[in-house]
């Protein structure tokens, strides 16, 4: 049975499905262009796996779905987050940050992702647990009144990733 009212927000079926699709495309180009970045960068390439419920697109049920991070990156699990444009503040969902404390996940987080220079910065658990120790959270009715904590940007340092040579596919 697929009951997505909690995950879909104010969205119809059609939307959410076609939202996810794109959403499971362009994690796993950012997670292609940071490994890219790394061995641009620093000269290593890190390995690489799927983790999470899935990461083919494919719209799944609430009984399927979980909140592991989506991928393992040398083995450590790294959630990938993006805004579409360039923001000065961004929401995480609360539920989602307690879950990534407890896996020990990072979090890689792409801001401008769809203009021509996107930034990241990966925040680690120090930086995920100052977030919950210092933002308080609010409803955010964009998201279906999910609780967030609202994060402006200027709190991390982000980089430009070095693009380098396309990757495959």
């Amino acid at each position: 049975m697929y009951a997505y009212n909690y995950r879909m927000d104010s969205r119809s079926l059609e939307q959410f499905a076609q939202d996810i699709e794109a959403a499971a495309k362009a994690e796993r180009d950012i997670i292609q262009r940071y490994v890219r970045h790394c061995k641009i960068k620093h000269g290593i390439e890190p390995a690489v796996e799927d983790n999470g419920c899935d990461n083919s697109g494919r719209l799944l049920s609430d009984r399927e779905v979980n909140s592991r991070a989506d991928f393992r990156v040398d083995g450590k699990p790294v959630e990938v987050k993006f805004n579409n444009n360039h923001l000065s503040k961004f929401h995480f969902k609360v539920d989602q940050l307690e879950s990534y404390l407890k896996q020990g996940a990072s979090v890689l987080w792409v801001n401008g992702y769809t203009t021509g220079k996107p930034v990241f910065t990966v925040l680690e658990t120090v930086d995920l647990e100052r977030i919950k120790r210092t933002h308080t959270p609010v409803a955010f009715l964009p998201w279906g009144g999910k609780l967030c904590y609202e994060i402006a940007a200027t709190e991390f340092r982000w980089t430009t990733f070095e693009e380098g040579e396309q990757a495959d596919g």
